[in-house]
């Protein structure tokens, strides 16, 4: 099993890590917070959540940027975006095909993973790293967000993200190049989201999102 490198955080980014943490678990006064008993996440709380996700990577984007100076960060995140669109559009398919708002989210990621790629030939890196980033959680969206998130739906999401990090892990095998790191990124996701989702925290449902994001990225 590989394992993620680590660097010590800054201060800086210590602090802006803690203030994306709070604004995740903050879901008291969230307005968009649907009124059924068994939803968990409303939209608003994903969104920190994805925040913190994908301020994490960036962590780990930089110490890879250390280690392998070939990797281009915004052209990986434009694949994760493509490989989140598919991931979504398979599992709505698998679910029946999902009813409009479903749809129409899918149809918003499809369209910021386009932009992402396009942004990205232009060689506007920065836009197409924010229109990958948008398409990767637009997806998620699609898939389980409508009327809010239920317990079911953070189960269903683990077992999807567990099932894709094996068959990642089985592929990948000993590869110690840019797989084997992608690879270690997604393990260290889906330990973090599974240790949220135990410890009583649904929001750990973004980390597990990006380990199958990931995974799915590594069997394409």
């Amino acid at each position: 099993m590989f394992t993620a490198h680590r660097r010590t955080p800054t201060p800086a980014l210590l602090g802006l890590l803690g203030l994306l943490a709070l604004a995740a678990c903050d879901d008291t006064a969230d307005p968009l917070a649907p009124d059924t008993a068994d939803t968990l996440l409303s939209e608003a709380v994903i969104d920190g959540a994805a925040d913190q996700v994908e301020l994490e990577q960036e962590v780990m984007f930089d110490q890879s940027q250390r280690t392998r100076p070939s990797l281009d960060r915004a052209e990986l995140a434009v694949g994760f975006a493509v490989s989140a669109v598919d991931l979504s559009t398979e599992l709505l398919r698998e679910a029946g095909g999902g009813d409009a708002a479903q749809q129409a989210l899918l149809g918003r990621a499809e369209s910021q993973s386009e932009g992402a790629s396009e942004a990205l030939a232009a060689g506007r890196t920065a836009q197409a790293v924010r229109l990958a980033h948008g398409a990767v959680w637009t997806a998620m969206k699609a898939w389980i967000l409508p009327g809010g998130v239920t317990d079911e739906e953070v189960r269903l999401v683990h077992s999807t993200a567990d099932e894709l990090l094996r068959q990642a892990s089985a592929a990948v095998g000993g590869d110690d190049g840019l797989n084997g790191q992608v690879l270690s990124w997604a393990e260290t996701f889906f330990a973090r989201g599974e240790e949220k989702i135990e410890s009583g925290q649904p929001r750990g449902v973004a980390a597990l999102w990006k380990a199958a994001v990931l995974s799915h990225w590594l069997l394409g």
